[in-house]
C-alpha cells in the first residue's frame, strides 16, 4: 500500500527530526498516524533505541505453535513493516537528552483503516486528564452509566465524535 496523498506533508516524519524526548516524538507520530489510518504500537527498546511499529507488524504467535488453539480468534498481524526507530541520544547520567528518527518506513502490506474505525486503535484514544476525572467524578456521584454515555454524546453531537468508546469509559 502506498501512502495516503491527502497527508499533509508538515506531519510525515523524515529521518533526521530531533525530539526533546520519546513521548515528543511518540506524539508527533501519533498526528501522522491518525491522519493515515494505522494504529501504532512502543516495540523494542534499549539504552539507545526506540521503536514505534505499525500494530499488524509481527506475526501470529499461533502459527509457529504445533498445539492448537482452544478458542481461535484470529489476528490482526500481517508482517507490516511500517514504523519508525528512533535514536536516544544521552548525558553522561544516561538520561535522554534528545531523540532523533534513524528509520521511517511509511509502505504498509495492508489497507488503511477509515478514519472512523482507526480512532478505536490504542494509539489513537486521547486520555486527556480533565475528562477523565470529570467522567471519574460522574462515577464517584453515583450517575448511571448510560445516563454518562447520554451526556457525552450531547457533548460531543454525536456518538462517533466522542473521544472515547462506551467501554473505555467503563474502564476509567
Amino acid at each position: 500500500m502506498i501512502q495516503a496523498a491527502s497527508i499533509r506533508p508538515e506531519i510525515v516524519p523524515r529521518v533526521g527530526m530531533t525530539f526533546s524526548s520519546v513521548d515528543h516524538a511518540y506524539h508527533f507520530y501519533s498526528k501522522y498516524v491518525e491522519e493515515a489510518g494505522f494504529g501504532i504500537k512502543k516495540y523494542h527498546e534499549k539504552t539507545y533505541v526506540k521503536w514505534l511499529n505499525c500494530t499488524r507488524e509481527g506475526a501470529s504467535a499461533s502459527i509457529n505453535s504445533p498445539i492448537p488453539k482452544e478458542h481461535n480468534r484470529g489476528t490482526k498481524r500481517g508482517g507490516c513493516k511500517a514504523g519508525m526507530k528512533l535514536r536516544k541520544h544521552l548525558n553522561s547520567n544516561k538520561e535522554v537528552t534528545s531523540v532523533t528518527i534513524e528509520v521511517f518506513e511509511a509502505l504498509h502490506n495492508h489497507p488503511m483503516l477509515t478514519k472512523q474505525a482507526a480512532k478505536h486503535c490504542y494509539s489513537a484514544k486521547k486520555r486527556d486528564p480533565t475528562y477523565k476525572e470529570f467522567i471519574n467524578q460522574l462515577n464517584d456521584a453515583r450517575v448511571p452509566h448510560s445516563s454518562i454515555i447520554n451526556l457525552m454524546e450531547n457533548i460531543h453531537g454525536r456518538p462517533e465524535n466522542m473521544p472515547l468508546t462506551s467501554r473505555d469509559m467503563q474502564n476509567m
